[in-house]
C-alpha cells in the first residue's frame, strides 16, 4: 500500500533506476510524481515527498546523454538518391523512414491491407516492433506511446515507391 511507502524508499528505488537512461529516468520520476501528488490530493498519504524545499528531486543518469546529429537536408538528399538506385526492402524501409518520420519498428510492423491507404495516400501506424525481456523482436499490439498512433500522408516519393 501507498501509506508504507517511505521517502527511503523512493529515494532507494531512484537511485537503483540511474542505471538507466536521462529520458527514462525523467519519465519515471514523472509518473512517480505524480502518483505520489494524487494520493497526497486523496489524503491517501500525509506527505508528498517530492514537494517543497527539501522535495525528492530527480537523479541523473549513470550513462551520459547520447549526441544526436541529423543529417542535413543535402545529407538527405544524397543518401536518398543512393536508396533510389537498388530496390530492395531495407532501402524501401529507409526511404519510408526518412520521408515520414516513421521509427524503423513502425515501418517493419506495417500490414498493407490495414495501415496504406493508397486512395487517400494515407499511412496509419498502429503498432511496432519492440523487443522482449530477452532481446527478441516482438510485434507489439499499440505503439510506444499513445501519441504514437497516427496518420501519415505519403508523398511523392513513398507513394511512387509503393508502386503507383
Amino acid at each position: 500500500p501507498i501509506q508504507k511507502v517511505t521517502r527511503q524508499d523512493i529515494i532507494e528505488l531512484l537511485e537503483a533506476e540511474r542505471i538507466r537512461s536521462n529520458s527514462v529516468l525523467k519519465k519515471d520520476y514523472s509518473e512517480l510524481r505524480q502518483v505520489m501528488e494524487y494520493a497526497f490530493y486523496k489524503k491517501l498519504i500525509n506527505e508528498n515527498f517530492f514537494s517543497g524545499r527539501f522535495g525528492i528531486k530527480r537523479p541523473t543518469s549513470y550513462k551520459p546523454d547520447k549526441k544526436v546529429d541529423p543529417l542535413t537536408r543535402s545529407e538527405q538528399l544524397k543518401l536518398e538518391q543512393e536508396l533510389k538506385k537498388t530496390r530492395s526492402r531495407k532501402n524501401a524501409i529507409l526511404l519510408l523512414a526518412l520521408n515520414t518520420g516513421m521509427r524503423i519498428g513502425e515501418a517493419l510492423v506495417l500490414d498493407c491491407d490495414k495501415d496504406i491507404d493508397l486512395e487517400n495516400r494515407k499511412i496509419y501506424i498502429r503498432r511496432t516492433q519492440t523487443k522482449d525481456n530477452n532481446g527478441k523482436a516482438i510485434i507489439g499490439n499499440t505503439t510506444k506511446t499513445n501519441t504514437g498512433q497516427r496518420t501519415l500522408n505519403m508523398n511523392n516519393i513513398i507513394y511512387r515507391l509503393s508502386g503507383n
